[in-house]
Protein backbone atom coordinates (compact mmCIF):
# COMPACT_ATOMS: atom_id res chain seq x y z
CA UNK A 1 0.00 0.00 0.00
CA UNK A 2 2.03 2.65 -1.28
CA UNK A 3 -0.22 5.53 -0.18
CA UNK A 4 0.05 4.61 3.27
CA UNK A 5 3.58 3.81 3.14
CA UNK A 6 4.36 7.20 2.13
CA UNK A 7 1.84 9.32 4.23
CA UNK A 8 2.89 7.29 7.20
CA UNK A 9 6.60 8.10 6.63
CA UNK A 10 6.09 11.66 5.66
CA UNK A 11 3.76 12.74 9.34
CA UNK A 12 6.18 10.70 11.46
CA UNK A 13 9.52 12.20 9.70
CA UNK A 14 7.77 15.56 9.34
CA UNK A 15 7.18 15.76 13.19
CA UNK A 16 9.97 14.12 14.83
CA UNK A 17 12.56 16.09 12.31
CA UNK A 18 15.38 16.76 15.01
CA UNK A 19 16.15 19.16 13.01
CA UNK A 20 17.71 16.86 10.24
CA UNK A 21 15.83 17.13 6.70
CA UNK A 22 14.46 13.63 7.29
CA UNK A 23 11.27 14.12 5.73
CA UNK A 24 12.62 16.12 2.85
CA UNK A 25 15.68 13.45 2.37
CA UNK A 26 12.70 10.29 2.30
CA UNK A 27 10.77 12.36 -0.53
CA UNK A 28 13.57 13.24 -2.65
CA UNK A 29 14.93 9.95 -2.68
CA UNK A 30 11.22 8.82 -3.22
CA UNK A 31 11.29 11.01 -6.21
CA UNK A 32 14.49 9.62 -7.68
CA UNK A 33 13.02 6.00 -7.28
CA UNK A 34 9.56 7.33 -8.89
CA UNK A 35 8.12 6.99 -12.75
CA UNK A 36 6.68 10.53 -14.18
CA UNK A 37 3.85 8.56 -14.21
CA UNK A 38 4.73 7.24 -10.47
CA UNK A 39 5.46 10.74 -9.03
CA UNK A 40 1.82 12.35 -9.69
CA UNK A 41 0.22 10.22 -7.29
CA UNK A 42 3.23 9.82 -4.48
CA UNK A 43 3.81 13.67 -5.19
CA UNK A 44 -0.02 13.97 -4.00
CA UNK A 45 0.17 12.11 -1.24
CA UNK A 46 2.89 13.87 0.14
CA UNK A 47 1.28 17.20 -0.48
CA UNK A 48 -1.81 16.37 1.19
CA UNK A 49 0.14 15.47 4.18
CA UNK A 50 2.80 17.66 4.81
CA UNK A 51 3.36 21.73 5.69
CA UNK A 52 2.78 23.54 2.83
CA UNK A 53 6.51 25.41 3.47
CA UNK A 54 7.98 21.76 3.43
CA UNK A 55 5.89 20.50 0.58
CA UNK A 56 6.98 23.46 -2.02
CA UNK A 57 11.05 23.03 -0.64
CA UNK A 58 10.11 18.81 -2.25
CA UNK A 59 8.43 19.91 -5.32
CA UNK A 60 10.98 23.04 -6.21
CA UNK A 61 13.76 20.88 -5.56
CA UNK A 62 12.84 17.88 -8.19
CA UNK A 63 11.27 20.33 -10.59
CA UNK A 64 14.66 21.68 -10.28
CA UNK A 65 16.55 18.40 -10.65
CA UNK A 66 13.82 17.32 -13.39
CA UNK A 67 14.56 20.46 -15.75
CA UNK A 68 18.07 19.94 -15.44
CA UNK A 69 18.28 16.09 -16.47
CA UNK A 70 15.92 17.15 -19.26
CA UNK A 71 18.34 19.91 -20.85
CA UNK A 72 21.65 16.99 -19.64
CA UNK A 73 21.01 14.80 -23.40
CA UNK A 74 21.91 17.68 -24.87
CA UNK A 75 24.55 19.35 -24.12
CA UNK A 76 28.31 18.51 -23.83
CA UNK A 77 28.51 16.15 -20.71
CA UNK A 78 26.12 13.95 -21.64
CA UNK A 79 28.27 11.59 -22.97
CA UNK A 80 30.59 11.71 -20.24
CA UNK A 81 28.12 9.95 -17.66
CA UNK A 82 24.84 8.82 -19.10
CA UNK A 83 23.41 5.98 -17.02
CA UNK A 84 24.18 2.49 -17.63
CA UNK A 85 20.89 0.44 -16.84
CA UNK A 86 21.11 -3.55 -17.42
CA UNK A 87 17.45 -3.73 -17.53
CA UNK A 88 16.35 -1.71 -19.96
CA UNK A 89 12.60 -1.70 -19.25
CA UNK A 90 13.65 0.71 -15.96
CA UNK A 91 13.06 3.95 -17.21
CA UNK A 92 16.90 5.90 -17.35
CA UNK A 93 15.80 9.71 -16.37
CA UNK A 94 16.68 9.63 -12.46
CA UNK A 95 19.68 8.05 -11.26
CA UNK A 96 20.89 10.67 -9.00
CA UNK A 97 24.81 9.68 -9.93
CA UNK A 98 27.61 12.31 -11.04
CA UNK A 99 24.96 15.08 -11.10
CA UNK A 100 28.42 17.01 -11.10
CA UNK A 101 30.52 16.03 -14.29
CA UNK A 102 33.81 17.06 -13.46
CA UNK A 103 34.95 16.06 -16.77
CA UNK A 104 32.30 18.56 -17.84
CA UNK A 105 35.32 20.72 -17.79
CA UNK A 106 37.92 19.26 -20.69
CA UNK A 107 34.45 18.43 -22.42
CA UNK A 108 33.48 22.11 -22.56
CA UNK A 109 36.76 23.26 -23.08
CA UNK A 110 36.33 22.13 -26.81
CA UNK A 111 33.20 24.36 -26.76
CA UNK A 112 35.44 27.56 -25.28
CA UNK A 113 37.44 26.53 -28.18
CA UNK A 114 34.97 26.83 -30.87
CA UNK A 115 33.50 29.73 -29.46
CA UNK A 116 36.41 31.94 -29.41
CA UNK A 117 37.37 30.86 -33.18
CA UNK A 118 34.20 32.28 -34.24
CA UNK A 119 35.15 35.46 -32.79
CA UNK A 120 38.34 35.27 -34.87
CA UNK A 121 36.41 34.53 -37.85
CA UNK A 122 33.87 37.23 -37.38
CA UNK A 123 36.73 39.92 -36.80
CA UNK A 124 38.15 38.93 -39.89
CA UNK A 125 35.01 38.85 -41.88
CA UNK A 126 34.66 42.53 -40.86
CA UNK A 127 38.43 42.62 -41.98
CA UNK A 128 39.54 44.03 -38.49
CA UNK A 129 42.67 41.82 -38.30
CA UNK A 130 43.76 43.93 -34.91
CA UNK A 131 41.03 42.56 -33.40
CA UNK A 132 41.39 39.52 -35.11
CA UNK A 133 44.79 39.05 -33.70
CA UNK A 134 43.88 39.87 -30.28
CA UNK A 135 41.05 37.63 -30.19
CA UNK A 136 43.92 34.84 -31.73
CA UNK A 137 46.41 35.72 -28.89
CA UNK A 138 44.31 35.01 -26.04
CA UNK A 139 42.63 31.93 -27.36
CA UNK A 140 46.06 30.61 -28.20
CA UNK A 141 46.95 30.84 -24.57
CA UNK A 142 44.20 29.65 -23.54
CA UNK A 143 44.38 27.05 -26.12
CA UNK A 144 48.15 25.98 -24.74
CA UNK A 145 46.46 25.88 -20.91
CA UNK A 146 43.64 22.81 -22.14
CA UNK A 147 46.49 21.30 -24.19
CA UNK A 148 48.99 21.23 -21.29
CA UNK A 149 45.75 18.99 -19.01
CA UNK A 150 45.84 16.58 -21.48
CA UNK A 151 49.84 16.59 -22.39
CA UNK A 152 50.61 16.35 -18.43
CA UNK A 153 54.69 17.14 -17.65
CA UNK A 154 56.95 15.30 -15.42
CA UNK A 155 55.26 16.20 -12.44
CA UNK A 156 51.29 15.79 -13.54
CA UNK A 157 50.11 13.28 -15.77
CA UNK A 158 47.63 15.09 -17.83
CA UNK A 159 44.51 13.35 -19.33
CA UNK A 160 46.32 11.61 -22.11
CA UNK A 161 48.81 9.47 -19.50
CA UNK A 162 45.88 8.36 -17.67
CA UNK A 163 43.97 7.16 -20.67
CA UNK A 164 47.18 5.44 -21.33
CA UNK A 165 47.12 3.95 -17.46
CA UNK A 166 43.41 3.60 -17.48
CA UNK A 167 43.15 1.94 -20.92
CA UNK A 168 46.15 -0.35 -21.76
CA UNK A 169 47.84 2.96 -23.92
CA UNK A 170 45.03 3.85 -25.77
CA UNK A 171 45.91 7.80 -26.13
CA UNK A 172 49.58 6.53 -27.48
CA UNK A 173 48.14 4.18 -29.86
CA UNK A 174 44.96 6.57 -31.25
CA UNK A 175 47.94 9.22 -31.64
CA UNK A 176 46.58 11.91 -29.33
CA UNK A 177 49.72 13.54 -28.82
CA UNK A 178 50.45 13.45 -32.47
CA UNK A 179 47.16 15.10 -33.38
CA UNK A 180 48.58 18.48 -31.24
CA UNK A 181 51.66 18.78 -33.15
CA UNK A 182 49.83 19.33 -36.49
CA UNK A 183 47.72 22.25 -34.39
CA UNK A 184 50.82 23.69 -33.83
CA UNK A 185 52.31 23.97 -37.06
CA UNK A 186 48.97 25.54 -38.35
CA UNK A 187 48.30 28.05 -35.40
CA UNK A 188 52.31 29.52 -35.81
CA UNK A 189 51.55 30.12 -39.54
CA UNK A 190 47.74 31.79 -38.73
CA UNK A 191 49.66 33.71 -35.84
CA UNK A 192 52.16 35.03 -38.19
CA UNK A 193 50.01 36.17 -40.99
CA UNK A 194 47.12 37.38 -38.26
CA UNK A 195 49.94 39.69 -36.84
CA UNK A 196 51.06 41.54 -40.10
CA UNK A 197 47.54 41.68 -41.05
CA UNK A 198 48.64 42.44 -44.33
CA UNK A 199 47.71 39.36 -46.85
CA UNK A 200 43.99 39.29 -46.63
CA UNK A 201 44.14 36.29 -49.28
CA UNK A 202 46.22 34.50 -46.91
CA UNK A 203 44.62 35.01 -43.66
CA UNK A 204 41.90 33.59 -45.13
CA UNK A 205 43.18 30.85 -46.38
CA UNK A 206 45.08 29.76 -43.05
CA UNK A 207 42.36 30.36 -41.47
CA UNK A 208 40.14 27.72 -43.66
CA UNK A 209 43.06 25.31 -43.10
CA UNK A 210 43.09 25.82 -39.23
CA UNK A 211 39.81 25.62 -38.70
CA UNK A 212 39.02 21.97 -40.68
CA UNK A 213 42.17 20.88 -38.89
CA UNK A 214 40.86 21.93 -35.43
CA UNK A 215 37.53 20.37 -35.70
CA UNK A 216 38.43 17.49 -37.00
CA UNK A 217 41.22 17.17 -34.33
CA UNK A 218 38.29 18.37 -31.34
CA UNK A 219 36.00 15.90 -32.71
CA UNK A 220 38.59 13.14 -33.35
CA UNK A 221 39.01 13.63 -29.10
CA UNK A 222 35.59 13.58 -28.74
CA UNK A 223 34.71 10.24 -30.37
CA UNK A 224 37.83 8.89 -28.19
CA UNK A 225 38.03 10.04 -24.92
CA UNK A 226 34.22 10.81 -23.79
CA UNK A 227 32.61 6.78 -24.27
CA UNK A 228 36.00 6.15 -22.30
CA UNK A 229 35.36 8.86 -19.30
CA UNK A 230 31.57 7.82 -19.32
CA UNK A 231 33.31 3.71 -18.85
CA UNK A 232 35.51 5.10 -16.27
CA UNK A 233 32.24 6.69 -14.67
CA UNK A 234 30.61 3.80 -14.92
CA UNK A 235 33.85 1.84 -13.37
CA UNK A 236 33.43 3.88 -9.74
CA UNK A 237 36.65 5.86 -10.77
CA UNK A 238 37.60 9.00 -8.92
CA UNK A 239 37.97 11.34 -11.72
CA UNK A 240 37.21 14.41 -9.07
CA UNK A 241 40.46 12.95 -7.80
CA UNK A 242 42.12 13.03 -11.33
CA UNK A 243 40.95 16.07 -12.24
CA UNK A 244 42.55 17.44 -8.84
CA UNK A 245 45.71 16.19 -8.87
CA UNK A 246 46.67 15.00 -12.11
CA UNK A 247 44.39 18.13 -14.50
CA UNK A 248 43.98 21.36 -12.83
CA UNK A 249 47.52 21.31 -11.05
CA UNK A 250 48.61 22.26 -15.08
CA UNK A 251 47.09 25.38 -15.57
CA UNK A 252 49.51 28.21 -14.98
CA UNK A 253 46.84 31.26 -14.86
CA UNK A 254 43.68 29.44 -13.31
CA UNK A 255 41.84 33.27 -13.10
CA UNK A 256 42.21 33.78 -16.62
CA UNK A 257 42.06 30.29 -17.71
CA UNK A 258 38.38 30.50 -15.73
CA UNK A 259 37.19 34.00 -16.63
CA UNK A 260 37.89 32.84 -20.08
CA UNK A 261 36.14 30.14 -20.46
CA UNK A 262 33.33 31.63 -18.65
CA UNK A 263 33.45 34.71 -21.02
CA UNK A 264 33.05 32.63 -23.77
CA UNK A 265 30.86 29.97 -22.82
CA UNK A 266 27.95 32.72 -21.86
CA UNK A 267 28.62 34.33 -25.01
CA UNK A 268 28.41 30.83 -27.46
CA UNK A 269 26.18 28.52 -25.36
CA UNK A 270 23.99 27.85 -28.60
CA UNK A 271 20.89 27.46 -25.89
CA UNK A 272 22.63 24.96 -23.27
CA UNK A 273 23.78 25.66 -19.93
CA UNK A 274 27.67 25.51 -20.98
CA UNK A 275 28.63 28.19 -18.81
CA UNK A 276 26.85 26.94 -15.81
CA UNK A 277 28.12 23.34 -16.16
CA UNK A 278 31.70 24.16 -16.72
CA UNK A 279 31.48 26.08 -13.47
CA UNK A 280 29.41 23.44 -11.54
CA UNK A 281 32.48 20.95 -12.41
CA UNK A 282 34.64 23.81 -11.32
CA UNK A 283 33.30 24.03 -7.59
CA UNK A 284 32.93 20.32 -7.59
CA UNK A 285 36.73 19.60 -8.29
CA UNK A 286 38.13 22.92 -5.60
CA UNK A 287 38.81 22.46 -2.01
CA UNK A 288 36.86 25.07 -0.06
CA UNK A 289 39.95 27.50 -0.07
CA UNK A 290 40.50 27.27 -4.21
CA UNK A 291 36.24 28.05 -4.68
CA UNK A 292 36.47 31.82 -2.81
CA UNK A 293 38.90 32.80 -5.60
CA UNK A 294 37.09 31.14 -8.78
CA UNK A 295 33.49 32.15 -7.10
CA UNK A 296 35.39 35.30 -7.30
CA UNK A 297 36.28 35.13 -10.34
CA UNK A 298 33.51 33.83 -12.06
CA UNK A 299 30.97 36.44 -10.33
CA UNK A 300 33.56 39.44 -12.03
CA UNK A 301 32.79 38.06 -15.64
CA UNK A 302 29.34 36.81 -15.88
CA UNK A 303 26.37 38.19 -15.86
CA UNK A 304 24.41 38.65 -12.54
CA UNK A 305 21.21 36.00 -13.80
CA UNK A 306 24.02 33.60 -14.80
CA UNK A 307 26.32 34.00 -11.55
CA UNK A 308 23.39 33.94 -9.32
CA UNK A 309 22.01 30.22 -10.95
CA UNK A 310 25.49 28.83 -10.11
CA UNK A 311 26.00 30.27 -6.89
CA UNK A 312 22.68 29.14 -5.84
CA UNK A 313 23.49 25.39 -7.11
CA UNK A 314 26.73 25.41 -5.39
CA UNK A 315 25.25 26.46 -2.27
CA UNK A 316 22.15 24.32 -2.14
CA UNK A 317 24.50 21.30 -2.75
CA UNK A 318 27.22 22.26 -0.16
CA UNK A 319 24.11 22.55 2.64
CA UNK A 320 23.11 19.43 1.79
CA UNK A 321 26.74 17.88 2.16
CA UNK A 322 27.08 19.44 4.86
CA UNK A 323 23.55 17.77 6.59
CA UNK A 324 24.51 14.39 5.41
CA UNK A 325 26.58 13.17 7.92
CA UNK A 326 24.33 13.98 10.26
CA UNK A 327 21.24 12.07 9.19
CA UNK A 328 20.60 8.68 8.04
CA UNK A 329 21.10 8.94 4.97
CA UNK A 330 24.83 9.22 5.26
CA UNK A 331 26.18 5.28 5.94
CA UNK A 332 24.09 5.24 2.40
CA UNK A 333 26.41 6.24 -0.22
CA UNK A 334 29.58 8.42 1.51
CA UNK A 335 32.34 9.12 -0.59
CA UNK A 336 34.92 7.02 -0.69
CA UNK A 337 38.53 8.42 -1.35
CA UNK A 338 41.56 6.11 -1.75
CA UNK A 339 43.95 9.42 -1.29
CA UNK A 340 43.03 11.37 2.20
CA UNK A 341 44.80 14.02 1.19
CA UNK A 342 42.03 14.89 -0.91
CA UNK A 343 39.42 17.20 0.31
CA UNK A 344 36.16 14.36 0.36
CA UNK A 345 33.66 16.98 0.04
CA UNK A 346 32.79 17.25 -2.76
CA UNK A 347 32.21 14.12 -4.62
CA UNK A 348 29.29 15.12 -7.05
CA UNK A 349 28.21 11.37 -6.46
CA UNK A 350 24.99 10.19 -5.48
CA UNK A 351 22.71 13.59 -4.53
CA UNK A 352 19.57 11.87 -4.64
CA UNK A 353 19.80 8.79 -2.10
Amino acid sequence: DMEFFLKYAMKILETHHENKPRARVFAHAMWAASTDDEWIDRKKWIQETVETKLYKEIDGLCQRETEEEELAPSIETAPIAAPVLEDKSIEPKRTGDEKVQVFAIMRNSHEVIRGAFRDVGDAIANADFQEADDIWKALSVWEQMHMAMEEGNSIYKGFFRVLDEQRNNLATEKGLRNNHKKLVILEKSLSELLESGEDQEAIAYALTAYELENEAHLTFEEEIMMPEVMSLVNEGVLLKKIMMEDLLPLIDDMEFFLKYAMKILETHHENKPRARVFAHAMWAASTDDEWIDRKKWIQETVETKLYKEIDGLCQRETEEEELAPSIETAPIAAPVLEDKSIEPKRTGDEKVQ
